[in-house]
């Protein structure tokens, strides 16, 4: 949801449901700054720890996330 908040867009689209969480599996999202120019860079790291695949690269809480957000989008974990 954070990602379409940013970008006005979903992360993956196709044209099967089959197809979309095929690519929520095993393609990286495109970045956020690709698409809202608007946003500071710093900003694609932070949505790759949010989106990351596997779960030790993303953050621990949303309570991380937040503390993230708050201090700046080129904080991490």
């Amino acid at each position: 949801m954070l990602y379409e908040a940013l970008t006005g867009q979903v992360p993956y689209e196709g044209d099967t449901l089959g197809a979309i969480l095929a690519r929520h599996i095993t393609a990286p999202a495109p970045a956020v700054c690709a698409r809202n120019r608007e946003l500071p860079p710093a900003m694609d790291g932070l949505m790759r720890t949010v989106l990351a695949k596997r779960p030790e690269e993303r953050f621990r809480s949303g309570d991380a996330l937040a503390a993230a957000l708050r201090a700046g989008p080129g904080s991490r974990r």
